[in-house]
C-alpha cells in the first residue's frame, strides 16, 4: 500500500506502536484520579512539554491537551463565548471546517480578512477588521486543502499593533513539527493525529495572558464535559516523536519536497495539459499537493486509486463525505466544477520517490480507463 494521505491522519509506524506500547504498560491506567499512578503520568508529561517547548523556541507557553484539533476549536468556542460580553472576532474563510463552524456558532460578531491576489492574508485589511472590540484573530499558517503557506510574521506584528489585547490564534495542525512556526502569536494548535496518527491534541498557550485560561479549560472539562479523558500514553508518544524528528526537519522537509516536485513536473510533462496544480511550489508546503482532473470527479478518482492501492484524498478529509462546496476552495477562486474536480497528495518523511513512481504509473491507468 502506498499513503499519500498524511495531512487527515498520519500513518501509524512501528516506532510509534512501540513507544506507545511502553508508555502503555507504564501509565495506562486512569489519569484522572489523585492516587501516585495518576501524578506520575502527569508529571512526566510536563516534563516532557518542558522539554519540548523549550526545543521550539516557545519556553513561554504552556500546554492545554485535547484528543483531536476539532476539540481544541471547540474550546476556542467556549473561550469567546466565556468572555461574556459583545466582541468580534477577525478570521479568514481559509480556515479548517471546524474552525470556522465554531466560530460562526459563538456569540462574537464574525469579520474575515481579504486576500490578495497572491493568496495572502491582505496585511492592509486588517485595519478594515480590527478594532478595540475585536478579541481574537483566527487563522491558519497552512491551509490543509491546498497546503497554502501564509507569511504570518508582518501579520501578527500588524494585529499586535492595531490593539495589543487582541489574541491571536495560529492553527498550525498542518506545520507543526514539520516547518518552523511563526513567532509572536498567542496560541498555536498541534495534532497527534498529523505526527504520530495516534489521538491527543495540544493547545500550546503563552503564559501570563489577560485570561485565567486553566479556570476555563477547567470548566470546558468538569463542569460542562465538552471533552472526556486525556490519554496520556499518546501525548507521550507524541512528545517523544516531535523530540526525535525536530533536529531531523529540515532533511525530512527537503526530502518531501523532492517527492512533491517530481510527481509537479510528471504532471505537467506527461499529462493532459489540462490536468494541473494550481498553487505553485513556492507558495505551498510540500508536504501536501493538490492536483486538479477538469471533468473528472476527485471523490471517483481517489477511489479509482484505491482499488490500487495509493491512499489519496479529495480534498479535507473533514469534508469529504460532504457534497457542500468548500468555502475556502471558492475564496481561492475554483468554480464548483473545480472544487469537485481535486485530489490531495499529502506526503511524510517515509514516502519515496519509488511510490511517487507508481503513482503516475497508476494514475495515468486509472485515467486512461475511468
Amino acid at each position: 500500500m502506498i499513503y499519500f494521505d498524511n495531512a487527515a491522519n498520519k500513518k501509524v509506524n512501528a516506532e510509534t506502536i512501540k513507544k506507545l506500547s511502553e508508555h502503555l504498560l507504564a501509565f495506562g491506567g486512569n489519569s484522572e484520579s489523585r492516587h501516585p499512578y495518576s501524578y506520575n503520568a502527569k508529571k512526566i508529561l510536563s516534563e516532557k512539554e518542558v522539554t519540548l517547548f523549550s526545543q521550539m523556541q516557545l519556553q513561554n507557553y504552556e500546554g492545554f491537551y485535547f484528543n483531536s484539533g476539532t476539540e481544541i476549536f471547540n474550546f476556542i468556542r467556549f473561550l469567546i463565548n466565556e468572555k461574556g460580553k459583545k466582541c468580534n472576532v477577525v478570521t479568514s474563510r481559509l480556515e479548517h471546517p471546524a474552525l470556522s463552524a465554531n466560530l460562526k456558532n459563538s456569540i462574537a460578531e464574525i469579520r474575515y480578512i481579504k486576500l490578495k491576489n497572491n493568496y495572502q492574508y491582505d496585511i492592509e485589511s486588517l485595519t478594515e477588521v480590527i478594532d478595540q472590540a475585536t478579541f481574537m484573530v483566527a487563522i491558519n499558517f497552512i491551509q490543509s486543502e491546498t497546503g497554502l503557506v501564509q507569511n504570518l510574521e508582518e501579520i501578527i506584528a500588524k494585529i499586535k499593533k492595531i490593539n495589543p489585547s487582541t489574541l491571536i490564534l495560529i492553527d498550525s495542525i498542518q506545520g507543526f513539527g514539520k516547518c518552523e512556526l511563526p513567532s509572536g502569536a498567542d496560541f498555536y494548535t498541534a495534532s497527534n493525529h498529523k505526527i504520530c496518527g495516534i489521538v491527543g491534541a495540544v493547545l500550546i498557550a503563552k503564559k501570563y495572558l489577560q485570561l485565567n485560561l486553566a479556570e476555563i479549560y477547567s470548566k470546558f472539562r468538569h463542569d460542562f464535559y465538552q471533552i472526556g479523558r486525556i490519554e496520556i500514553p499518546q501525548l507521550l508518544a507524541m512528545y517523544d516523536t516531535l523530540k526525535e524528528e525536530l533536529p531531523k526537519q529540515k532533511e525530512n522537509f527537503n526530502k518531501v519536497a523532492t517527492i512533491n516536485n517530481y510527481i509537479r513536473k510528471a504532471i505537467t510533462d506527461k499529462f493532459d495539459s489540462k490536468i494541473y496544480c494550481r498553487f505553485t511550489a513556492e507558495n505551498t508546503t510540500p508536504y501536501i499537493l493538490q492536483i486538479i482532473f477538469p471533468n473528472y470527479d476527485g471523490a471517483v478518482l481517489a477511489g479509482l486509486l484505491g482499488e490500487k492501492g495509493i491512499m489519496v484524498s479529495s480534498g479535507s478529509a473533514c469534508m469529504a463525505e460532504s457534497q457542500i462546496p468548500s468555502e475556502a476552495l471558492q475564496e481561492l477562486g475554483f468554480n464548483n466544477k473545480e472544487i469537485f474536480s481535486t485530489i490531495r497528495l499529502s506526503f511524510s518523511e517515509a514516502n519515496t520517490i519509488n511510490e511517487a513512481d507508481f503513482f503516475i504509473k497508476t494514475l495515468k491507468e486509472v485515467l486512461q480507463n475511468y
